[in-house]
């Protein structure tokens, strides 16, 4: 247990809010700069404080008796830290307070004394972004297994962002249960993890966009995952999310079809920027890649196997690397772009877009195409793999594989379910057969 924090005791007076010439004395207790005031519940007059010497001023026995009392606050308030060091509890300004006024902390104290805000900060370090560019570029120039060592489990900075939303709601959560800015971990128990997740709910951060659905279930799966770190480094005994069961929904999301595939492959628009973006995202459809892979790609990239010129890349969000084969219409893509002075000047095979205009002239796309659904580089992604490799009969660890997944199941939950033309490719020939059955029993009869 950590016993050198730094303490210090500060006794300051308050002014009243009706008369200022007077005030009320406060001690602040700081530990390692968090602190908290005690009302000493003691008024005098501004005039007679000595902030310096933190007493009141002059020799008279109303001034002796509280400078006494004073004296009498800070020496307790020491022994109520003393005391936390020997039970090893965590020494805190609020687990000093709570000690001194009574609310010494009935449960057992904990073996390490490990806090809230240090797993975050723990996750942090160990789960740490690093650059877009360090991370998918290094393909062609580093050796594989460095690049794994280096990279692998860190999250892409779009997800470390996550994090940083739910540490907020924690924090909040924090403040509303235990009146505090941070706890130790084994005092977040099975009911705190319930009254989390309902408190996701009913207080979201912004008034106007309350966290719902499965919005609430993703901000609780990444404290189950801390938790599960914490409890494999014995830093809890006990894991309050064990008996805890994350009830996602399945979201049914519009899908794009081949025909509304070949209706935008083909299609030409009068501004360069439409059907630059068009290429890009009939591109993504041939290999399943995500915006900022899309923008990384480099001859580092491509390499001629048995025949087959391959696309082999280390996913950005799950530091994966994936080989994917390139058809013969995304090469046209990369040749007509690659030399274009723009994608040489970026040492890229195509020229920058930012994610946003990219995402702003899918719309525009989708707008004077007339179609039904918004396009966007999931939309891409699941098409690669549902409707050119899952339903060509290209194994789903195949398609993992092609898609960056670290889990077959990932694959298997996002893109592998049954769809209506799945269903009746597969029963087409059943009433045929059923009917053949039939007769043969009618024969009989």
């Amino acid at each position: 247990m950590r016993t050198d924090k730094s303490f210090s005791i500060d006794f300051i007076i308050r002014k009243d809010k009706k008369d200022k010439t007077e005030g009320y004395l406060f001690a602040r207790v700081t530990v390692d700069g968090e602190n908290t005031e005690i009302s000493l519940k003691e008024k005098i007059k501004v005039a007679d404080w000595d902030s310096k010497s933190e007493t009141v001023k002059g020799r008279g026995r109303e001034a002796k008796s509280i400078n006494d009392w004073i004296d009498d606050v800070r020496f307790k308030l020491k022994e109520s830290r003393k005391a936390l060091e020997v039970g090893r509890f965590r020494v805190t300004c609020n687990c000093v307070k709570d000690h001194y006024e009574g609310k010494h902390i009935s449960q057992k104290p904990p073996e390490s004394g490990h806090t809230m805000k240090e797993l975050f900060r723990f996750h942090e370090k160990i789960e740490g972004n690093v650059k877009g560019d360090d991370m998918v570029n290094k393909i062609g120039e580093t050796d594989e297994e460095e690049i794994q060592g280096e990279q692998r489990a860190k999250l892409k900075g779009g997800t470390l962002k996550n994090y940083v939303t739910t540490e907020k709601y924690v924090d909040n959560f924090l403040q509303h249960k235990y009146k505090k800015k941070d706890i130790d971990l084994f005092e977040f128990d099975y009911q705190a993890a319930l009254e989390l997740e309902s408190y996701i709910r009913k207080y979201p951060l912004k008034k106007h966009d309350p966290c719902l659905g499965n919005g609430v279930y993703k901000h609780m799966e990444r404290v189950i995952k801390m938790f599960g770190m914490a409890a494999d480094m014995h830093w809890i005994k006990f894991n309050p999310f064990d008996a805890y069961v994350v009830k996602k929904k399945k979201i049914v999301r519009q899908r794009l079809t081949v025909e509304y595939f070949v209706f935008i492959e083909n299609s030409t628009f009068h501004i360069d920027r439409l059907n630059f973006v068009r290429d890009l995202f009939i591109f993504d459809c041939y290999l399943g890649v995500s915006y900022v892979d899309l923008m990384a790609l480099s001859d580092y990239h491509f390499e001629e196997i048995e025949g087959y010129l391959f696309c082999t890349i280390y996913r950005q969000k799950s530091v994966e690397l994936a080989g994917i084969p390139v058809p013969q219409m995304a090469k046209k893509i990369m040749e007509k772009y690659r030399n274009t002075s723009a994608a040489k000047e970026r040492g890229k095979i195509f020229p920058y877009i930012s994610n946003k205009d990219f995402n702003n002239s899918l719309k525009i796309i989708g707008g004077i195409l007339n179609l039904p659904l918004e396009l966007d580089t999931r939309k891409a992604r699941a098409f690669f793999a549902r409707e050119v490799n899952l339903k060509n009969g290209v194994p789903l660890e195949t398609v993992s594989k092609m898609m960056g997944h670290t889990k077959i199941s990932t694959t298997k939950n996002i893109y592998a379910d049954v769809d209506e033309e799945k269903i009746i490719e597969d029963t087409a020939h059943v009433q045929d057969r059923f009917n053949r059955k039939k007769e043969k029993y009618l024969k009989v009869v």
